[in-house]
Protein backbone atom coordinates (compact mmCIF):
# COMPACT_ATOMS: atom_id res chain seq x y z
CA UNK A 1 0.00 0.00 0.00
CA UNK A 2 2.78 2.33 0.95
CA UNK A 3 4.55 1.62 -2.38
CA UNK A 4 1.39 2.49 -4.36
CA UNK A 5 0.97 5.74 -2.41
CA UNK A 6 4.55 6.73 -3.10
CA UNK A 7 4.08 5.95 -6.79
CA UNK A 8 0.94 8.14 -6.91
CA UNK A 9 2.77 10.95 -5.16
CA UNK A 10 5.66 10.72 -7.63
CA UNK A 11 3.24 10.82 -10.55
CA UNK A 12 1.59 13.95 -9.13
CA UNK A 13 4.95 15.63 -8.67
CA UNK A 14 6.01 14.78 -12.23
CA UNK A 15 2.68 16.01 -13.63
CA UNK A 16 2.95 19.25 -11.69
CA UNK A 17 6.48 19.71 -12.97
CA UNK A 18 5.40 19.15 -16.55
CA UNK A 19 2.56 21.66 -16.16
CA UNK A 20 4.98 24.22 -14.73
CA UNK A 21 7.44 23.70 -17.56
CA UNK A 22 4.64 24.02 -20.09
CA UNK A 23 3.44 27.22 -18.45
CA UNK A 24 6.99 28.65 -18.56
CA UNK A 25 7.25 27.65 -22.20
CA UNK A 26 4.06 29.51 -23.03
CA UNK A 27 5.35 32.56 -21.20
CA UNK A 28 8.60 32.29 -23.09
CA UNK A 29 6.82 32.14 -26.44
CA UNK A 30 4.65 35.13 -25.51
CA UNK A 31 7.68 37.17 -24.49
CA UNK A 32 9.68 36.18 -27.53
CA UNK A 33 6.88 37.00 -29.98
CA UNK A 34 6.12 40.39 -28.41
CA UNK A 35 7.48 43.17 -30.60
CA UNK A 36 10.86 44.54 -29.57
CA UNK A 37 10.29 47.64 -31.68
CA UNK A 38 8.88 50.64 -29.80
CA UNK A 39 5.28 51.74 -30.16
CA UNK A 40 4.15 55.33 -30.71
CA UNK A 41 1.19 57.23 -29.25
CA UNK A 42 0.77 60.71 -30.72
CA UNK A 43 -1.85 62.88 -29.00
CA UNK A 44 -2.93 66.20 -30.52
CA UNK A 45 -4.97 68.33 -28.11
CA UNK A 46 -6.41 70.79 -30.58
CA UNK A 47 -6.35 74.51 -29.64
CA UNK A 48 -4.42 74.04 -26.38
CA UNK A 49 -2.05 76.93 -25.67
CA UNK A 50 1.00 76.14 -23.58
CA UNK A 51 0.62 78.92 -21.03
CA UNK A 52 -2.64 77.44 -19.71
CA UNK A 53 -0.96 74.35 -18.25
CA UNK A 54 0.65 74.18 -14.80
CA UNK A 55 3.76 72.59 -16.29
CA UNK A 56 4.25 75.82 -18.24
CA UNK A 57 3.72 78.05 -15.21
CA UNK A 58 -0.04 78.57 -15.13
CA UNK A 59 -1.33 79.30 -11.63
CA UNK A 60 -4.72 77.63 -12.04
CA UNK A 61 -4.99 73.85 -11.52
CA UNK A 62 -6.12 73.15 -15.07
CA UNK A 63 -3.83 70.19 -15.69
CA UNK A 64 -2.84 68.21 -12.58
CA UNK A 65 -2.41 64.95 -14.44
CA UNK A 66 -0.49 66.36 -17.40
CA UNK A 67 1.73 68.26 -14.97
CA UNK A 68 2.48 65.03 -13.14
CA UNK A 69 3.09 63.13 -16.37
CA UNK A 70 5.42 65.86 -17.62
CA UNK A 71 7.58 65.53 -14.51
CA UNK A 72 8.93 62.29 -15.96
CA UNK A 73 9.25 63.48 -19.56
CA UNK A 74 11.09 65.90 -21.83
CA UNK A 75 9.19 69.21 -21.67
CA UNK A 76 9.96 71.71 -24.41
CA UNK A 77 9.67 75.21 -22.97
CA UNK A 78 9.26 76.99 -26.32
CA UNK A 79 7.48 74.82 -28.89
CA UNK A 80 6.24 76.97 -31.79
CA UNK A 81 3.51 75.98 -34.24
CA UNK A 82 4.05 76.71 -37.92
CA UNK A 83 0.42 77.79 -38.40
CA UNK A 84 -2.42 79.11 -36.20
CA UNK A 85 -5.10 76.68 -37.36
CA UNK A 86 -5.79 72.99 -37.52
CA UNK A 87 -5.33 71.84 -41.11
CA UNK A 88 -1.87 73.13 -42.07
CA UNK A 89 -0.44 72.58 -38.61
CA UNK A 90 -1.40 68.90 -38.54
CA UNK A 91 -0.01 68.32 -42.02
CA UNK A 92 3.24 69.91 -40.84
CA UNK A 93 3.47 67.63 -37.81
CA UNK A 94 3.01 64.51 -39.94
CA UNK A 95 5.28 65.52 -42.85
CA UNK A 96 7.93 67.80 -41.29
CA UNK A 97 7.18 70.45 -43.92
CA UNK A 98 6.24 74.10 -43.47
CA UNK A 99 2.81 75.04 -44.88
CA UNK A 100 4.45 76.77 -47.87
CA UNK A 101 6.23 73.49 -48.60
CA UNK A 102 3.33 71.04 -48.19
CA UNK A 103 0.82 73.48 -49.70
CA UNK A 104 -2.14 72.36 -47.58
CA UNK A 105 -2.88 75.83 -46.32
CA UNK A 106 -6.25 76.68 -47.86
CA UNK A 107 -9.18 74.68 -46.59
CA UNK A 108 -11.30 74.33 -49.71
CA UNK A 109 -8.76 73.47 -52.36
CA UNK A 110 -5.89 71.35 -51.06
CA UNK A 111 -5.22 67.98 -49.47
CA UNK A 112 -2.02 66.09 -48.60
CA UNK A 113 -0.09 65.36 -51.80
CA UNK A 114 0.78 61.77 -52.66
CA UNK A 115 4.40 62.66 -53.47
CA UNK A 116 5.05 63.76 -49.86
CA UNK A 117 6.45 61.39 -47.28
CA UNK A 118 3.69 60.99 -44.71
CA UNK A 119 4.38 59.53 -41.26
CA UNK A 120 1.48 57.00 -41.10
CA UNK A 121 2.43 55.61 -44.52
CA UNK A 122 6.07 55.26 -43.52
CA UNK A 123 5.18 53.42 -40.31
CA UNK A 124 2.68 51.21 -42.08
CA UNK A 125 5.34 50.16 -44.61
CA UNK A 126 7.66 49.41 -41.69
CA UNK A 127 5.18 46.88 -40.29
CA UNK A 128 3.42 49.08 -37.75
CA UNK A 129 -0.27 48.68 -37.05
CA UNK A 130 -1.61 52.20 -37.60
CA UNK A 131 -4.79 53.58 -36.01
CA UNK A 132 -6.20 57.10 -35.96
CA UNK A 133 -9.14 58.36 -33.89
CA UNK A 134 -9.87 62.04 -34.42
CA UNK A 135 -12.46 64.70 -33.74
CA UNK A 136 -13.08 65.11 -37.47
CA UNK A 137 -13.40 68.62 -38.86
CA UNK A 138 -10.21 69.44 -40.69
CA UNK A 139 -8.49 66.27 -39.41
CA UNK A 140 -10.43 63.97 -41.72
CA UNK A 141 -9.99 61.71 -44.72
CA UNK A 142 -11.21 64.50 -47.01
CA UNK A 143 -7.78 66.10 -46.73
CA UNK A 144 -5.78 62.89 -47.09
CA UNK A 145 -5.15 62.21 -43.40
CA UNK A 146 -6.45 58.65 -43.71
CA UNK A 147 -3.59 57.47 -45.91
CA UNK A 148 -1.41 54.83 -44.29
CA UNK A 149 -3.82 54.06 -41.45
CA UNK A 150 -5.23 50.57 -41.02
CA UNK A 151 -8.17 52.24 -39.30
CA UNK A 152 -9.08 55.93 -39.52
CA UNK A 153 -12.14 56.83 -37.45
CA UNK A 154 -13.42 60.30 -36.71
CA UNK A 155 -16.02 61.14 -34.12
CA UNK A 156 -18.54 63.21 -36.08
CA UNK A 157 -20.27 64.60 -33.01
CA UNK A 158 -17.36 65.19 -30.65
CA UNK A 159 -18.25 68.81 -29.92
CA UNK A 160 -22.02 68.39 -30.03
CA UNK A 161 -22.83 66.16 -27.07
CA UNK A 162 -21.04 64.59 -24.12
CA UNK A 163 -22.31 61.15 -25.19
CA UNK A 164 -20.26 61.55 -28.36
CA UNK A 165 -17.44 63.55 -26.82
CA UNK A 166 -13.77 62.75 -26.31
CA UNK A 167 -14.58 59.78 -24.02
CA UNK A 168 -16.26 58.13 -27.00
CA UNK A 169 -13.14 58.71 -29.13
CA UNK A 170 -11.05 57.14 -26.37
CA UNK A 171 -13.44 54.20 -26.09
CA UNK A 172 -13.16 53.45 -29.81
CA UNK A 173 -9.36 53.64 -29.64
CA UNK A 174 -9.16 51.29 -26.65
CA UNK A 175 -11.40 48.75 -28.34
CA UNK A 176 -9.16 48.77 -31.41
CA UNK A 177 -6.00 48.33 -29.34
CA UNK A 178 -7.55 45.45 -27.41
CA UNK A 179 -8.24 43.61 -30.66
CA UNK A 180 -4.91 44.23 -32.39
CA UNK A 181 -1.97 41.85 -32.84
CA UNK A 182 0.19 42.28 -29.71
CA UNK A 183 3.24 40.79 -31.48
CA UNK A 184 3.54 43.81 -33.81
CA UNK A 185 4.33 47.43 -32.93
CA UNK A 186 1.55 50.00 -33.17
CA UNK A 187 1.10 53.69 -33.93
CA UNK A 188 -1.93 55.33 -32.32
CA UNK A 189 -2.86 58.87 -33.35
CA UNK A 190 -5.43 60.57 -31.10
CA UNK A 191 -6.92 63.99 -31.78
CA UNK A 192 -9.64 65.91 -29.95
CA UNK A 193 -11.47 69.24 -30.08
CA UNK A 194 -12.30 69.04 -26.36
CA UNK A 195 -10.89 72.51 -25.62
CA UNK A 196 -11.84 74.05 -28.96
CA UNK A 197 -14.82 76.39 -29.13
CA UNK A 198 -17.66 76.22 -28.33
CA UNK A 199 -16.41 76.44 -24.75
CA UNK A 200 -18.97 74.07 -23.31
CA UNK A 201 -17.41 71.30 -21.20
CA UNK A 202 -19.72 69.06 -19.12
CA UNK A 203 -20.57 70.07 -15.55
CA UNK A 204 -18.89 70.94 -13.28
CA UNK A 205 -16.01 72.03 -15.49
CA UNK A 206 -17.75 74.93 -17.22
CA UNK A 207 -18.03 76.85 -13.95
CA UNK A 208 -14.92 75.51 -12.21
CA UNK A 209 -12.94 78.71 -12.73
CA UNK A 210 -14.16 82.26 -12.29
CA UNK A 211 -12.33 85.56 -12.74
CA UNK A 212 -13.54 88.62 -10.79
CA UNK A 213 -15.07 91.08 -13.21
CA UNK A 214 -15.75 88.53 -15.94
CA UNK A 215 -19.00 89.32 -17.73
CA UNK A 216 -21.19 86.35 -18.77
CA UNK A 217 -21.78 85.99 -22.50
CA UNK A 218 -23.27 83.33 -24.77
CA UNK A 219 -20.66 80.54 -24.67
CA UNK A 220 -21.99 78.03 -27.18
CA UNK A 221 -20.80 80.10 -30.14
CA UNK A 222 -17.40 80.47 -31.76
CA UNK A 223 -15.00 83.14 -32.92
CA UNK A 224 -17.02 84.53 -35.83
CA UNK A 225 -19.96 85.26 -33.56
CA UNK A 226 -17.92 87.17 -30.99
CA UNK A 227 -15.68 89.01 -33.43
CA UNK A 228 -18.67 90.41 -35.30
CA UNK A 229 -20.35 91.71 -32.15
CA UNK A 230 -20.27 95.43 -31.46
CA UNK A 231 -19.13 96.23 -27.96
CA UNK A 232 -17.46 92.92 -27.23
CA UNK A 233 -15.23 93.63 -24.22
CA UNK A 234 -12.24 92.20 -22.39
CA UNK A 235 -14.60 91.33 -19.50
CA UNK A 236 -16.63 89.10 -21.81
CA UNK A 237 -13.43 87.54 -23.12
CA UNK A 238 -12.48 86.69 -19.53
CA UNK A 239 -15.70 84.75 -19.14
CA UNK A 240 -14.92 82.67 -22.24
CA UNK A 241 -11.34 82.25 -21.06
CA UNK A 242 -12.59 80.82 -17.75
CA UNK A 243 -14.68 78.26 -19.60
CA UNK A 244 -11.70 77.42 -21.80
CA UNK A 245 -9.70 76.68 -18.64
CA UNK A 246 -12.52 74.45 -17.44
CA UNK A 247 -12.38 72.59 -20.75
CA UNK A 248 -8.68 71.95 -20.18
CA UNK A 249 -9.35 70.53 -16.72
CA UNK A 250 -12.01 68.24 -18.20
CA UNK A 251 -9.58 67.12 -20.91
CA UNK A 252 -6.93 66.45 -18.27
CA UNK A 253 -9.24 64.04 -16.44
CA UNK A 254 -9.91 62.14 -19.67
CA UNK A 255 -6.20 61.85 -20.49
CA UNK A 256 -5.56 60.54 -16.99
CA UNK A 257 -8.23 57.86 -17.36
CA UNK A 258 -6.88 56.88 -20.76
CA UNK A 259 -3.32 56.51 -19.53
CA UNK A 260 -4.42 54.59 -16.43
CA UNK A 261 -6.28 52.09 -18.60
CA UNK A 262 -3.49 51.80 -21.17
CA UNK A 263 -0.87 51.20 -18.48
CA UNK A 264 -3.05 48.54 -16.86
CA UNK A 265 -3.30 46.68 -20.18
CA UNK A 266 0.43 47.01 -20.91
CA UNK A 267 0.02 49.33 -23.89
CA UNK A 268 2.47 51.88 -22.49
CA UNK A 269 5.33 49.39 -22.30
CA UNK A 270 8.15 50.23 -24.73
CA UNK A 271 6.11 53.15 -26.03
CA UNK A 272 7.01 56.70 -27.03
CA UNK A 273 4.31 59.23 -26.21
CA UNK A 274 4.10 62.64 -27.86
CA UNK A 275 1.62 65.11 -26.35
CA UNK A 276 1.20 68.41 -28.16
CA UNK A 277 -1.24 70.83 -29.78
CA UNK A 278 -1.61 72.31 -33.24
CA UNK A 279 -2.09 75.93 -32.11
CA UNK A 280 -3.35 78.10 -29.27
CA UNK A 281 -6.31 80.45 -28.82
CA UNK A 282 -6.80 84.22 -28.50
CA UNK A 283 -8.90 85.75 -25.74
CA UNK A 284 -8.86 89.43 -26.71
CA UNK A 285 -5.13 89.87 -26.04
CA UNK A 286 -5.01 91.57 -29.44
CA UNK A 287 -8.67 92.39 -29.93
CA UNK A 288 -9.96 89.04 -31.20
CA UNK A 289 -11.41 85.72 -30.03
CA UNK A 290 -10.35 82.42 -31.53
CA UNK A 291 -7.54 81.72 -33.99
CA UNK A 292 -6.71 81.65 -37.71
CA UNK A 293 -6.39 85.43 -38.01
CA UNK A 294 -3.00 86.38 -36.55
CA UNK A 295 0.43 85.06 -35.57
CA UNK A 296 0.73 86.37 -32.03
CA UNK A 297 2.39 84.19 -29.40
CA UNK A 298 -0.88 83.08 -27.77
CA UNK A 299 -1.56 81.23 -31.04
CA UNK A 300 1.93 79.90 -31.69
CA UNK A 301 3.27 78.62 -28.36
CA UNK A 302 1.99 75.08 -27.77
CA UNK A 303 2.79 72.32 -25.27
CA UNK A 304 5.22 69.63 -26.33
CA UNK A 305 5.86 66.75 -23.94
CA UNK A 306 7.72 63.63 -25.09
CA UNK A 307 8.32 60.49 -23.02
CA UNK A 308 9.48 56.97 -23.69
CA UNK A 309 12.44 54.57 -23.64
CA UNK A 310 15.70 56.37 -22.90
CA UNK A 311 14.16 59.83 -22.51
CA UNK A 312 15.06 61.39 -19.16
CA UNK A 313 12.96 63.94 -17.29
CA UNK A 314 14.17 67.36 -18.40
CA UNK A 315 13.23 70.90 -19.40
CA UNK A 316 14.47 71.82 -22.88
CA UNK A 317 14.94 75.57 -23.18
CA UNK A 318 15.88 75.77 -26.88
CA UNK A 319 13.00 76.84 -29.12
CA UNK A 320 11.64 74.14 -31.43
CA UNK A 321 9.02 73.84 -34.16
CA UNK A 322 6.21 71.37 -34.69
CA UNK A 323 7.89 70.72 -38.04
CA UNK A 324 10.54 68.95 -35.93
CA UNK A 325 8.19 66.17 -34.83
CA UNK A 326 8.30 64.13 -38.05
CA UNK A 327 12.10 63.71 -38.17
CA UNK A 328 12.23 63.27 -34.38
CA UNK A 329 9.78 60.38 -34.43
CA UNK A 330 11.63 58.61 -37.23
CA UNK A 331 14.85 58.77 -35.24
CA UNK A 332 13.23 57.70 -31.98
CA UNK A 333 11.78 54.63 -33.69
CA UNK A 334 15.13 53.78 -35.27
CA UNK A 335 13.88 54.35 -38.83
CA UNK A 336 15.87 55.83 -41.73
CA UNK A 337 15.84 59.63 -41.82
CA UNK A 338 13.87 61.49 -44.45
CA UNK A 339 15.46 64.01 -46.81
CA UNK A 340 12.13 65.85 -46.97
CA UNK A 341 11.65 67.81 -43.72
CA UNK A 342 12.05 71.51 -43.15
CA UNK A 343 12.26 70.61 -39.45
CA UNK A 344 15.11 69.05 -37.46
CA UNK A 345 15.16 65.99 -35.23
CA UNK A 346 15.03 66.75 -31.50
CA UNK A 347 16.69 63.45 -30.64
CA UNK A 348 20.03 65.06 -29.77
CA UNK A 349 18.38 67.67 -27.54
CA UNK A 350 16.53 65.00 -25.57
CA UNK A 351 19.69 62.96 -25.11
CA UNK A 352 21.94 65.73 -23.84
CA UNK A 353 23.78 66.24 -27.11
CA UNK A 354 23.27 69.96 -27.57
CA UNK A 355 26.55 70.29 -29.44
CA UNK A 356 25.07 68.16 -32.24
CA UNK A 357 21.93 70.25 -32.44
CA UNK A 358 22.58 73.10 -34.85
CA UNK A 359 19.74 75.35 -35.97
CA UNK A 360 18.67 79.01 -35.80
CA UNK A 361 17.18 80.17 -32.47
CA UNK A 362 14.03 81.51 -34.17
CA UNK A 363 11.06 79.53 -35.46
CA UNK A 364 9.07 80.18 -38.63
CA UNK A 365 5.27 80.37 -38.86
CA UNK A 366 2.85 81.44 -41.56
CA UNK A 367 -0.78 82.18 -42.30
CA UNK A 368 -2.32 81.96 -45.77
CA UNK A 369 -6.01 81.68 -44.97
CA UNK A 370 -7.74 85.06 -44.51
CA UNK A 371 -4.38 86.81 -44.51
CA UNK A 372 -0.80 86.76 -45.70
CA UNK A 373 1.30 86.79 -42.56
CA UNK A 374 4.79 85.49 -41.85
CA UNK A 375 6.47 85.22 -38.46
CA UNK A 376 9.99 84.66 -37.10
CA UNK A 377 9.84 84.04 -33.39
CA UNK A 378 12.72 83.83 -30.96
CA UNK A 379 10.88 83.39 -27.62
CA UNK A 380 13.86 84.71 -25.66
CA UNK A 381 14.65 87.73 -27.84
CA UNK A 382 12.12 89.05 -30.38
CA UNK A 383 9.02 88.23 -32.37
CA UNK A 384 8.87 89.58 -35.92
CA UNK A 385 5.58 89.46 -37.86
CA UNK A 386 5.19 90.74 -41.42
CA UNK A 387 1.93 91.37 -43.28
CA UNK A 388 2.77 90.56 -46.89
CA UNK A 389 -0.28 92.41 -48.20
CA UNK A 390 0.43 95.74 -46.53
CA UNK A 391 4.18 95.24 -46.01
CA UNK A 392 3.66 96.46 -42.43
CA UNK A 393 5.95 94.84 -39.84
CA UNK A 394 5.38 94.14 -36.16
CA UNK A 395 8.23 93.67 -33.72
CA UNK A 396 7.95 92.67 -30.05
CA UNK A 397 10.54 92.41 -27.30
CA UNK A 398 9.97 88.86 -26.06
CA UNK A 399 11.68 89.37 -22.70
CA UNK A 400 10.37 92.78 -21.69
CA UNK A 401 7.00 92.62 -23.42
CA UNK A 402 5.74 89.03 -23.00
CA UNK A 403 2.15 90.06 -23.80
CA UNK A 404 3.23 91.59 -27.12
CA UNK A 405 1.47 94.85 -26.32
CA UNK A 406 4.03 97.31 -27.75
CA UNK A 407 5.07 97.22 -31.40
CA UNK A 408 8.64 98.58 -31.51
CA UNK A 409 9.12 98.21 -35.27
CA UNK A 410 9.38 101.96 -35.90
CA UNK A 411 11.98 102.34 -33.16
CA UNK A 412 14.17 99.50 -34.48
CA UNK A 413 14.55 99.88 -38.27
CA UNK A 414 17.90 98.08 -38.09
CA UNK A 415 16.31 94.98 -36.61
CA UNK A 416 13.46 95.10 -39.12
CA UNK A 417 15.99 95.03 -41.97
CA UNK A 418 17.72 92.03 -40.40
CA UNK A 419 14.50 90.11 -39.89
CA UNK A 420 13.28 90.93 -43.41
CA UNK A 421 16.53 89.62 -44.84
CA UNK A 422 16.27 86.36 -42.86
CA UNK A 423 12.64 85.90 -43.90
CA UNK A 424 13.47 86.56 -47.53
CA UNK A 425 16.23 83.93 -47.56
CA UNK A 426 14.05 81.38 -45.79
CA UNK A 427 11.09 81.96 -48.12
CA UNK A 428 13.27 81.47 -51.19
CA UNK A 429 14.52 78.15 -49.83
CA UNK A 430 11.01 76.68 -49.68
CA UNK A 431 9.20 75.11 -52.60
CA UNK A 432 5.65 73.84 -52.69
CA UNK A 433 4.98 70.16 -53.37
CA UNK A 434 1.99 69.08 -55.48
CA UNK A 435 -1.09 68.86 -53.31
CA UNK A 436 -3.92 66.36 -53.39
CA UNK A 437 -7.57 66.89 -54.23
CA UNK A 438 -10.27 67.45 -51.63
CA UNK A 439 -13.64 65.73 -51.82
CA UNK A 440 -16.75 67.88 -51.42
CA UNK A 441 -17.87 68.13 -47.81
CA UNK A 442 -20.92 66.15 -46.76
CA UNK A 443 -23.82 67.86 -44.99
CA UNK A 444 -22.64 66.34 -41.70
CA UNK A 445 -19.07 67.58 -42.21
CA UNK A 446 -20.29 71.09 -43.02
CA UNK A 447 -22.42 71.08 -39.90
CA UNK A 448 -19.45 70.11 -37.74
CA UNK A 449 -17.23 72.80 -39.26
CA UNK A 450 -20.01 75.28 -38.56
CA UNK A 451 -20.22 74.09 -34.94
CA UNK A 452 -16.46 74.57 -34.61
CA UNK A 453 -16.75 78.15 -35.88
CA UNK A 454 -15.04 77.66 -39.23
CA UNK A 455 -18.08 78.40 -41.41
Amino acid sequence: MRTKSVQKLLLLVVAAGLLYLGYRAVLGRTASTASSRPNLIFISLDTLRADRLGVYGYERPTSPFLDSWASGAAVFEHAVSTAPWTLPSHVTMLTGLYPSSHGVNKAKQRGIGTVMEYLPEILHKQGYQTFAFTGGGYVSERYGFGRGFDAFVFNHGEDISEARGFPYTIKMAQEKLAAMDRTKPYFLFLHTYAVHCPYDPPAPYGTMFSTPGAEPVEYTKCNKYYNLQDGFTAAKALYLSDRYDGSIRYLDTQIEKLFTDLRKEGFLDNTYIVITSDHGEEFFEHGRIGHKKSLHKELLLVPLIISGPGIKAQRVNESVSNADLFPTILQLLGLPPSKQPDGHSLFALMHGQQEEFSRPPYQYSELHHAGKLRSLFDPEVEHFILDLKTNIPLLYDSKNDPREANNIANARPDRILEWRSILDRLSKSLYERPTGSVDPATKEQLEQLKTLGYL
